[in-house]
């Protein structure tokens, strides 16, 4: 986005549309400051402060392969844990110390970071990604020690059946530790993603026909990855909690809603969605198409229902387009709120719009 600086006093000012902004104030050996902000549409927000400190803390260590190799060439990455399920906020490229390369030796080093959960990720040619356990860092602490190793990872397979049929051309997708990987039933209905880091993982899986079809309705798993080792896990009809709501005001005369339930802290840009063609969603390995877990178009009377919810804590989105900007594709948001889901139950919810 633009800005804009007043002279040496500090000032800035951003013109933003509606939606959540990380503001990030930088300088050379100097540990940024951060914060997080919600903007809704006609907000004039002032009297920010963003506080750029000459101390911080320090993130050490070193990168390791299974096999033996020089992890020389490794690439490194920060980032910061966020809210949802085995999901990583990375930082932003302006940070200064974002990635890094190793040498012979692995080590690496993250300087002037300010205190957080952090999880690293190392990636090689040949290997898995590796990642770190979580990074406890206090305020201008200085943490050793932290090993990250590359494997060849695991594999995980299956079968996508929905309806009582297999569905060729279901879309898989597994999340989890700020990693996305997709994958293409095959004619037979069947999927395979190589190379996964061990780990806990959110696997989903959709048919482009139900889509096609009106109806966004994926299923999904959790499953557990293993080092060299392959883990099986064969989708069925959608199973989990139902979410119906009722939206009051509903959408504009001759306008549209639609209700998205999404993984914590990803798919900030789903305003950007071409609601005209959701199948959209599912072509070119869309990280977007990887952070919703649940879809539905309002009636005209504000109500919905999003059916087979996985178990955890959510962002619930309401998007409301306007004949106009319908054609543009842009949805607007009017309503966003955490929703905790456990088991198959149903949630009712009345929804103040800010429509």
């Amino acid at each position: 986005e633009g800005f804009s600086t007043s002279g040496t006093d500090g000032e800035f000012a951003f013109d933003l549309p509606a939606g959540t902004y990380i503001l990030v104030a930088s300088a050379p050996n100097a540990t940024p400051g951060r914060l997080q902000i919600d903007v809704d549409s006609g907000d004039n927000l002032s009297g920010l402060e963003l506080e750029v400190s000459q101390s911080g803390g320090n993130i050490r260590g070193r990168v390791v392969t299974r096999d033996g190799r020089s992890p020389n060439g490794a690439t490194v990455r920060l980032g910061q844990e966020g809210a949802s399920f085995a999901q990583m906020l990375p930082m932003l490229d302006n940070l200064q110390v974002h990635s890094t390369v190793v040498g012979d030796d692995g080590l690496f080093e993250f300087r002037h970071l300010p205190g957080g959960v952090y999880r690293l990720t190392a990636q090689l040619t040949g290997y898995a990604e590796g990642q770190s356990s979580p990074v406890v860092l206090q305020d201008g602490q200085d943490v050793a020690g932290v090993e990250i190793v590359l494997g060849s990872g695991g594999r995980l397979q299956g079968t996508v059946v929905m309806g009582g049929a297999v569905a060729p051309g279901a879309v898989v997708t597994v999340v989890g530790g700020g990693i996305t990987r997709m994958a293409t039933a095959d004619r037979n209905g069947q999927y395979a993603i190589e190379g996964l880091p061990a780990g806990e993982y959110l696997a989903s899986a959709i048919s482009p026909e139900m889509v096609a079809a009106g109806r966004f309705l994926p299923a999904h798993g959790r499953v557990v990855i293993q080092e060299g080792q392959t883990t099986v896990y064969n989708f069925d009809n959608a199973r989990g909690a139902t979410i119906e709501g009722l939206c009051t005001p509903p959408p504009p005369l001759g306008g549209f809603g639609f209700a998205i339930l999404r993984i914590a802290g990803t798919g900030e840009d789903i305003a950007q969605l071409d609601f005209r063609n959701l199948l959209g969603l599912l072509d070119g390995g869309s990280d977007l198409a990887a952070s919703i877990v649940g879809l539905a178009q309002l009636g005209s009377d504000g109500f919905f229902v999003i059916e087979g919810a996985p178990e955890g804590s959510y962002t619930l989105d309401v998007y409301y387009l306007s004949l106009g900007n319908l054609i543009a594709s842009r949805g607007r948001r009017v309503y966003s709120s955490m929703i905790d889901i456990t088991g198959e139950e149903t949630i009712s919810l009345q929804i103040q719009t800010s429509e």
